[in-house]
């Protein structure tokens, strides 16, 4: 069992934690104030359970990975997801700003 990788996905969990109650009540507030339609994938997003699913469904297929042979997968695993978990909210939440911001051009 590869503890490090399961440690590295437990701070992917601990940010979709921070994300649901934390973060994307600020996006939601800040949103609400541009009044302009948001993109489907940032109103995903902004649900509160999203991004805490999303980070459990990526520590569930690391910890899964960690019972496979290759000693690699599951470090390689955990932080690819742990690293995506964050870029991905975080360009859902800004997908509203740049699609304003092209209307504008």
């Amino acid at each position: 069992m590869n503890v490090a990788a399961l440690i590295i996905s437990a701070l992917g969990v601990m940010w979709g934690l921070a994300a649901s109650l934390l973060v994307g009540p600020t996006y939601v507030k800040m949103l609400s104030d541009m009044g302009s339609p948001s993109s489907p994938l940032t109103q995903l997003l902004l649900k509160p359970w999203a991004p805490l699913a999303f980070s459990v469904v990526c520590f569930a297929l690391v910890a899964s990975s960690t019972r496979l042979d290759a000693k690699w997968l599951p470090l390689t695993m955990s932080l690819v997801t742990t690293l995506a978990q964050p870029t991905f909210f975080l360009v859902a939440m800004y997908l509203p700003i740049f699609e304003l911001a092209q209307a504008l051009k």
